[in-house]
């Protein structure tokens, strides 16, 4: 539910039954009306999905999961500005708040 509710976030266009539960609907609606809650997901709730220190040393299939994940995240942080005129304003506001995120986030770099 978590990883559907990350995806989501920047979907449109869904609707109650696209959600796997009723849980990740709830919690889908309430990241986007909520910025203090989305600051909470993204910083407590969601890095409790990517993989451990341990895993990625590992080689877990996981951990390679998370390094895409992070690199694509990183790559469109480092987009221009001007992309953002085609993001709506909840996009626009979850890409704000991911760079702030990155800003405060200390030894961990996206």
């Amino acid at each position: 539910d978590i990883q559907w509710v990350f995806h989501a976030l920047g979907a449109k266009d869904l609707k109650p039954e696209d959600a796997p539960s009723t849980g990740a609907w709830w919690l889908l609606q309430s990241l986007r009306n909520d910025d203090t809650a989305l600051k909470a997901f993204y910083t407590t709730v969601y890095p409790k999905l990517l993989p451990t220190k341990a895993q990625m040393e590992k080689g877990d299939s996981r951990a390679e999961d998370g390094r895409k994940q992070f690199d694509l995240i990183s790559r469109i942080l480092r987009e221009p500005v001007s992309v953002t005129t085609v993001l709506s304003s909840s996009e626009d506001r979850e890409r704000k708040l991911a760079m702030a995120v990155q800003g405060t986030k200390s030894g961990l770099r996206v």
